[in-house]
């Protein structure tokens, strides 16, 4: 690469999975980066799932923030037994542009796709709406009580072993 140079960066906008679906509900939105302080996130979170006008939320993130995403959004559900979840992963796409130094060699301009993921979450405290029950991009996954219920360990090799019932 050292006989380019970047020319353009364009970063495509991110577009909500469930905006189609959601443009008429009142829904509370929470953007979790890389760089958000999870306590802080949590707190803002149940405070406004303990408002009683808050129906929706959507915790969204991208990149290295879908760590944070997946552990707020555990912490909220163990936090509130009768929260219903409904999950969507897409990508955003950054594109860089790089042109050759010298115009007079046979190179050709680049173009560099990367794709970064992205998560949205929405969690109700009713029963979700039907049209996000059938939402084609909805992640279907397995529920916490089935996991917890079948407890594993880990063995030396690195297989499972499922531990006995008593």
């Amino acid at each position: 690469m050292e006989h380019y140079r970047r020319d353009k960066s364009i970063s495509h906008k991110l577009e909500n999975p469930f905006a189609d679906v959601l443009k008429n509900e009142n829904i509370c939105k929470v953007q979790i980066s890389e760089y958000s302080q999870l306590s802080k996130v949590l707190g803002y979170a149940i405070s406004k799932l303990r408002h009683p006008s808050t129906k929706l939320m959507l915790i969204q993130g991208q990149g290295k923030a879908l760590h944070k995403v997946g552990n707020c959004v555990r912490i909220l559900m163990t936090k509130h037994d009768n929260l219903h979840r409904c999950d969507a992963l897409t990508h955003k796409i950054h594109e860089d542009i790089w042109l050759p130094i010298d115009t007079e060699s046979n190179l050709d301009g680049i173009s560099v796709k990367r794709h970064i993921p992205a998560l949205f979450v929405i969690l109700a405290k009713d029963d979700l709406p039907v049209a996000l029950k059938t939402h084609p991009q909805r992640l279907q996954l397995k529920s916490a009580s089935n996991i917890a219920s079948r407890p594993e360990t880990k063995l030396a090799s690195g297989h499972r072993q499922r531990k006995p019932h008593k």
